[in-house]
């Protein structure tokens, strides 16, 4: 006989929930890839980029010498992501989400039994975005914030402030505001310092922290009843432009077909089979209609009128 054991649910965690529900956007709706690197940074990457060290947590033991320090923000080890990432790709979207340590911020107490406090550990999201020839990566990094704010009951607004990076292009920055409370930043990165880490293109980032935002978003929760009729389900295949996102699609499809309630990526790839700036995609579709079942014909028609939308926007279908 086994033993009785008692057992609590793990107690729910706002910000890590939130993480996940980020990483979904950012990887479906823009085509972004996650980064996962270490907690410390190259001393030669702080001083490239203009990085003051003074709140940083200092390592007694390195694990190399010019790694001497915590990171007090995501940018400076993505940004080194993202020039290694440039060398084979023409357009990059990365994003990482991780603790940064200050230190002379209080953060959580060391244990239950002491009032002695660690540094500051606030978890933050910064997202990166580089391509060739591209302009204004700023607005590209600001359609993120355009998306979370029609998926939430926030007001998102980005403000011409001031904001701690230097590093940061003087007349593309902003603070990122909800419900008036500044929770990250936008900025474009000054192309000298770019260049001082070997990145020839213009790179926008945005940075948003999860601890703060975990505590006053609110999803925008929707409400529809249940089918009474079965749904038609089909698939789509097809070839398009690196630069094509997912969300353009999507809103292609459903604006292709009122029938359309559901639309899943499942398979997204680049290669040599491909074609260079291109890439595959597949899409599971469900279609359906208020009060009666599809027939095969209707559902193949509507079908019929995604694939014509995917077209247009210079698809081609597998």
């Amino acid at each position: 006989m086994l033993p009785n054991v008692t057992s609590a649910p793990p107690v729910p965690d706002a910000v890590r929930t939130l993480g996940w529900q980020l990483r979904d956007l950012l990887v479906h709706g823009f085509g972004c890839s996650e980064a996962l690197r270490y907690a410390f940074v190259q001393n030669r990457v702080l001083e490239a980029l203009g990085e003051s060290t003074k709140h940083a947590v200092a390592l007694e033991n390195p694990m190399a010498p010019d790694e001497r320090y915590l990171r007090t923000s995501l940018a400076p080890n993505l940004l080194t992501r993202v020039e290694q990432e440039l060398h084979t790709r023409d357009a990059v979207r990365l994003f990482e989400i991780g603790k940064v340590f200050i230190n002379d911020e209080h953060g959580p107490h060391a244990d239950r039994r002491s009032n002695k406090q660690l540094p500051s550990q606030d978890t933050w999201l910064t997202v990166a975005m580089a391509e060739k020839g591209m302009a204004a990566p700023f607005f590209a990094v600001r359609g993120v914030i355009e998306l979370l704010e029609a998926r939430t009951n926030n007001a998102w607004q980005l403000r011409a402030e001031a904001v701690p990076l230097p590093w940061a292009h003087p007349g593309r920055r902003a603070a990122v505001m909800v419900d008036d409370v500044r929770i990250g930043w936008a900025a474009e990165v000054q192309p000298a310092a770019a260049r001082t880490l070997g990145i020839g293109e213009r790179v926008g980032m945005l940075g948003l922290n999860l601890t703060a935002l975990a505590a006053i978003i609110t999803p925008r929760k929707r409400y529809q009843p249940l089918p009474s009729h079965p749904a038609a389900e089909r698939d789509i295949a097809f070839v398009i432009d690196r630069a094509v996102t997912h969300a353009l699609l999507e809103a292609a499809m459903r604006a292709a077909s009122a029938l359309v309630v559901a639309v899943t990526l499942f398979d997204v790839f680049e290669g040599k089979n491909i074609g260079e700036g291109k890439k595959s995609m597949a899409f599971h579709l469900t279609y359906a209609a208020p009060g009666k079942t599809l027939t095969a014909e209707e559902a193949q028609r509507e079908h019929a009128a995604v694939e014509r939308a995917v077209k247009k926007l210079g698809g081609v279908i597998r």
